[in-house]
This record gives C-alpha cells, sequence and structure tokens, in this order.
C-alpha cells in the first residue's frame, strides 16, 4: 500500500501545481447589446457584474428566470452591474419578439444577443456568472446555486488596490503633510 501511494505522490503534486485559468469580462464575446444601458467604462467601474445566459424560447420560461434575475440584481442596490444575454442570433423578426418579452417583462437592464464567446459553461438555462469589480469571475453555475449567495456580496464590493488601503491611523497621506508644510 505504501509503495502505491509513493508511486501516486508525483502525480498529486503535479495535478494540484496546475494553474486554473481565471476568466475576465474579455472572455465574454456578444454580437450586440439590443436592450438597455450601455456596458461602458462609467456604468462598470467599481461594480461587480452578473451575466445571466436565458433562453426566450416558451418552454424555458424566460419572464421566471428574468424576474428572479431582477430580484438578485435589486438586492445588490445598484453595487452589481447585470447583463443578461439571450446566445442566439436573430433575424429581425425573433429579436422584435425577444424585445416584447422584454418588455411585458418590465426587464430594462442591459441585453445582448449572439453569444460569440466565453468561459465553459454547463448545458443549463439560466447559467450565470458573477465577476467582482476586476471584473474577474469568481461565480460560475446556476443563480441561487451553492456559493452564489457569498459571490454575489463579494461582486457588491469593490476589490481593493495595494494603494487603496484604509490608513489605519489616520495620518495623513504623503502629499497631504506636504501641502500642510507648505
Amino acid at each position: 500500500m505504501r509503495f502505491a501511494l509513493l508511486l501516486l505522490a508525483p502525480l498529486i503534486a503535479i495535478a494540484a501545481d496546475k494553474k486554473v485559468k481565471k476568466y475576465t469580462m474579455d472572455d465574454f464575446v456578444w454580437s450586440k447589446v439590443v436592450s438597455g444601458p450601455a456596458l461602458t467604462e462609467l456604468t462598470l467601474k467599481d461594480k461587480g457584474v452578473i451575466i445571466c445566459l436565458f433562453s426566450h424560447e416558451a418552454d424555458k420560461n424566460p419572464g421566471v428566470h428574468l424576474q428572479y434575475f431582477r430580484h438578485v440584481v435589486e438586492a445588490t442596490h445598484g453595487k452589481v452591474f447585470p447583463i443578461a444575454i439571450e446566445p442566439s442570433n436573430f433575424a429581425n423578426r425573433e429579436l422584435h419578439e425577444l424585445l416584447n418579452q422584454l418588455k411585458a417583462f418590465d426587464f430594462n437592464y442591459t441585453v445582448a444577443t449572439g453569444l460569440k464567446k466565453c468561459p465553459p459553461t454547463e448545458p443549463f438555462v439560466p447559467f450565470c456568472f458573477v465577476l467582482n469589480s476586476k471584473k474577474v469571475v469568481i461565480y460560475s453555475g446556476s443563480m441561487g446555486g451553492a456559493g452564489f449567495k457569498e459571490a454575489m456580496e463579494q461582486a457588491s464590493n469593490p476589490v481593493e488596490k495595494s494603494g487603496d488601503k484604509e490608513n489605519p491611523f489616520n495620518e495623513p497621506k504623503k502629499d497631504e503633510k506636504a501641502k500642510k508644510a507648505t
């Protein structure tokens, strides 16, 4: 038994050494935004992002999923920017149907269509990704799945930059000391 463990030890070490790719906002590419606010640096600044892949097909219950998505987003009080993506590319008629659905569901968030590229997903909808304020994926899975709530809390809080840490002694920074001396 010991001999078998000794033989497996290098394999376990190699497996543990593999680096897991960190996915970012740049790993998402879609054809176009068809509804809702535009994605700009200003709208995304210091906010986490939740991206929900959904289907507009009636048998996939898009209304239920989009209403739950809205509930999740509203709970963050504007600290997480929502993007809903319908992976299909649409002809004008289908796009018109989708926009009518969004209007009927009173869904006013950013909606994009034609998913061209994204990190690996599971074959179910709705599937979501939660990104922190640095736009790094911190959760992928179903809305409400294990770890989702924690990821949404983390996405709601801006990630501190190394120089942005709060001064525990309330001492003025070097720039402020120089200004006061003059």
